[in-house]
This record gives C-alpha cells, sequence and structure tokens, in this order.
C-alpha cells in the first residue's frame, strides 16, 4: 500500500475470479489492536521515538473555498485538511465532508480542534 501509494487493496477469489472485498488501513489497525492487545508493550511506544508523524503538512486557510480544498485533496492525494487561522490551527475538513454536504445538501461545520 505504501509503495503504490494506494489507501486500499481489492481482494478478490482468485479460483472463482470474484471481488471479495477491500483490506484498508482501518481494517489493518483493528486486526492489530484486536490481536496484539495482550502484548500492550507496543502501545506503550512513544510516538516521538518512532517515525510515522507526517510533519510536512498541506494545509487551507479559513478563507478557502470548497473549490480549493478539492484540488489540494486531489493534487496531495489527502483526505484531510488542517484549516488554519493565521499561524493558529482551527480544525478540520475532511474530503467526506464534501460527500456529506452535497448528499444531503445540508450545512457541514470543520471539526474543531
Amino acid at each position: 500500500m505504501k509503495n503504490n501509494k494506494i489507501h486500499r487493496v481489492i481482494v478478490e477469489d482468485t479460483k472463482a475470479v470474484i471481488f471479495t472485498g477491500f483490506i484498508t488501513y482501518e481494517t489493518i489497525f483493528e486486526y492489530f489492536i484486536s490481536n496484539h492487545y495482550s502484548d500492550m508493550a507496543s502501545f506503550q511506544l512513544k510516538l516521538n521515538s518512532l517515525n510515522i508523524i507526517t510533519t510536512n503538512l498541506v494545509c487551507a486557510a479559513k478563507e478557502e473555498t470548497i473549490y480549493d480544498c478539492l484540488i489540494k485533496f486531489l493534487i496531495h492525494k489527502i483526505s484531510v485538511l488542517p484549516i488554519t487561522d493565521g499561524d493558529e490551527y482551527y480544525g478540520f475538513f475532511y474530503l467526506k465532508d464534501i460527500i456529506y454536504f452535497f448528499a444531503n445538501g445540508e450545512k457541514f461545520s470543520v471539526m474543531i480542534m
């Protein structure tokens, strides 16, 4: 998934040549937590000791349009944008927020941190 820069892998039954599902980051996390819960040593590692934190963030200003954000989602292949107000973080804007907005015709709000 990392090498191909994708977030899900299609699973198929090669004998029957049928689609059976997806493997996603979420299913991997769920498997890890469900199967390694008894070994809490893995969960005690400090985040700053691991090389897993994304520090090169793509952000959007509070005043940007939905279109501007959509372009950033597409160009950078991301699904969440931290929203800034000057030097302060205001909240997060998720790609799924756009889908809910157009599907429901309702107002949506940025998740406040």
